[in-house]
């Protein structure tokens, strides 16, 4: 339809509808469509008609912004204005995650975007064919078609791509069209980058990835179809560019798009290899996770007895001589060495009896012991053993031994 018939639905100075899931009771569905159809023929002064009948109406609150399918309404009029098919609902809003389980914890840095599936069901298929068949170089067209590819989610980017990939090279012939369906590409990416988490590589965008092996094809295509000139160089050289200086893609994957595109292979042969990589790639993962799946659980019995430690060697008790003790407590003080004639015992210097043999320490002349056996004073810590006397050899009074007795 024309632009002025969009413009009379919706002001120019307000953005497009964002894509909405239709309600879930038939019968309103059912009416919505109804509406748009004589919405279509009778123009906006219809829409205002009803608009003011139906005021008190809950069955057409979907007219008014509190009515809980607003959106979808001016989504699907939007469709219709523009010939596109409503977007399927995303894959997680048809499948949702069953309620017993707990929700999976946030994780900083997501895991590795795994190959997209490049199967897509014959409803989105043929959805977003129609979608490829109406692109036109117009904003707003472009900006409908990329709201179509986001509402299918992440899930269906693989198989999206490819139908794009395979428009671009095999499908349509005019430059025009080819250069468009790169444009709407280009708008997908910044669209997905807007969602990325900020300082996330490329690798972790799904949309970049599923759309990184068909790229050079297509832009290659376009370089081609449009005569390999300077000016369709220049145009192109600048999407790359910009896709290196805002992070879409890493630089080495755009110089490798921009050798495909400048390259002398044929680009339909060049995607036909990517694609059957992909596919391999997609069908390795597939039966990687469905081996994991079929994998035995471990086992809930108990966990197998730990190592026993290592015997500890047997203790050596060492001879009672070699018990160290302080001198005068548990053994005799060393003898001392002979004194010189003419010098008094206890002046007598350390002598050393033998060649390399340790100085023995000179000791006074000791007092014999009076009285008998002689027991220690009790430890402050440690009641005194009765009935065990102990017998030492005379404890010199230096020791400074509280209650010993020279």
């Amino acid at each position: 339809m024309a632009q002025t018939a969009i413009q009379a639905f919706f002001p120019p100075h307000e953005p497009p509808p964002t894509p909405a899931p239709p309600p879930a009771d038939p019968a309103q569905n059912e009416r919505i469509s109804l509406l748009l159809k004589h919405c279509i023929q009778n123009g906006p002064a219809f829409l205002a008609t009803v608009k003011e009948r139906q005021a008190q109406d809950p069955n057409f609150s979907f007219l008014f912004p509190h009515g809980p399918e607003h959106a979808y309404w001016r989504w699907a009029l939007y469709c219709a204005l523009t010939g596109l098919p409503p977007a399927p609902a995303p894959i997680h809003a048809m499948h949702p995650p069953p309620a017993s389980l707990p929700p999976p914890a946030p994780v900083s840095i997501p895991p590795p975007v795994p190959p997209s599936s490049m199967q897509l069901s014959p409803e989105t298929e043929s959805g977003f064919a129609q979608v490829l068949e109406a692109l036109s170089g117009s904003k707003d067209s472009v900006k409908a078609a990329q709201q179509w590819f986001m509402a299918c989610g992440p899930a269906c980017a693989g198989g999206l791509a490819r139908m794009m990939a395979v428009r671009c090279v095999n499908g349509v012939q005019e430059y025009e069209r080819k250069l468009h369906i790169v444009y709407l590409a280009n708008d997908i990416l910044f669209k997905g980058l807007s969602a990325r988490v900020p300082g996330q590589p490329p690798a972790s965008d799904p949309i970049a990835q599923a759309f990184l092996p068909m790229l050079g094809p297509m832009l290659a295509m376009v370089y081609q179809k449009g005569g390999r000139t300077e000016e369709i160089l220049a145009r192109l050289n600048k999407i790359l560019n910009f896709w290196t200086e805002r992070g879409v893609f890493e630089s080495s994957a755009v110089e490798g798009m921009r050798t495909d595109m400048t390259g002398a292979a044929d680009p339909a042969v060049v995607l036909a290899q990517r694609l059957a990589q992909v596919a391999a790639a997609a069908a390795a993962a597939k039966a990687a996770a469905a081996a994991a799946a079929a994998a035995p659980a471990p086992s809930a019995s108990l966990p197998p007895p730990a190592a026993a430690a290592p015997a500890a060697p047997p203790m050596v008790q060492p001879p009672a001589t070699s018990m160290a003790a302080p001198w005068g407590l548990m053994q005799p003080p060393p003898q001392p060495a002979a004194a010189p004639a003419g010098m008094p015992p206890a002046a007598v210097p350390p002598a050393v009896s033998s060649a390399g043999a340790a100085p023995a320490m000179a000791w006074p002349p000791q007092p014999p012991l009076q009285g008998g056996p002689w027991a220690p004073p009790p430890h402050p810590l440690q009641p005194p053993l009765v009935g065990h006397p102990h017998t030492y050899a005379a404890v010199p009074p230096q020791m400074g031994i509280p209650g010993a007795q020279p």
